[in-house]
């Protein structure tokens, strides 16, 4: 599990009972490597350098919306040993609606620049420990190859041991754990012992405010990489 979100955001899930994920919305995601081993390069004077692992990890993410018309993607990150990135599902052309329960919130807003954060944000936007996300996350069972099942017990949401979700089509489970398995499939060429942790960390964004923060976030995370709780020297 990523220890991060393990320590910093342990609290119990809110996962919505009745969410479809292949419903319209925007979901920041964390991926990790298995037991935060470094894969994808290095962060150098604060901006993260790719190593070849890391591109693939950043083509890969970038041919998500190419490959289904439904996604498109916000900011993202690839950090040494995991990723951050906010997916957007969107089934129409019209604006952004996230239903909770009989409210619809209308979040339309101006897009940020996709790709991989490398420039160094401004020192004022840096966050610090009370402006990291207040991540309410849930992770998420994904399957790669070669890999258990199994979740771990402290991770577990009412799933029974061994359990194996069936993800429905275009659902954010689905575009995850496919991302993850490709990925996978092309590091092992070039490094045999990569490996995905078996879960991956979600949250529904629910309004404005949230998904600027999160970006902010997302931006920031190679400046603040010596005091990350997934960085292994801390």
């Amino acid at each position: 599990m990523c220890e991060k979100f393990n320590d910093k955001y342990r609290i119990e899930t809110t996962r919505l009972k009745t969410w479809d994920y292949t419903w319209d919305g925007y979901y920041f995601v964390t991926i990790c490597t298995q037991n935060r081993e470094c894969f994808f390069g290095d962060i150098r004077n604060g901006k993260m350098v790719l190593n070849e692992c890391g591109e693939i990890i950043k083509n890969e993410w970038v041919k998500t919306k190419e490959i289904r018309r439904m996604v498109k993607l916000d900011e993202f990150i690839i950090m040494p040993n995991h990723f951050h990135g906010i997916l957007i599902i969107q089934n129409n052309d019209q604006n952004h609606n996230m239903m909770f329960g009989d409210k619809k919130m209308s979040l339309v807003v101006d897009m940020p620049r996709r790709g991989i954060s490398t420039t160094t944000p401004n020192e004022s936007t840096t966050p610090n420990e009370s402006t990291t996300p207040n991540e309410s996350t849930t992770p998420n069972e994904s399957t790669t190859p070669n890999e258990s099942t199994t979740p771990n017990e402290s991770t577990t949401q009412n799933r029974k041991p061994n359990h194996r979700p069936q993800w429905k089509p275009n659902s954010l489970g689905s575009i995850i754990n496919q991302f993850k398995m490709i990925c996978t499939k092309q590091i092992r060429v070039i490094n045999s012992d990569f490996s995905w942790q078996k879960l991956y960390y979600d949250r529904i964004i629910r309004n404005e405010y949230e998904l600027k923060r999160i970006r902010g976030y997302i931006i920031d995370n190679p400046l603040n990489w010596e005091r990350d709780r997934n960085n292994k020297k801390n």
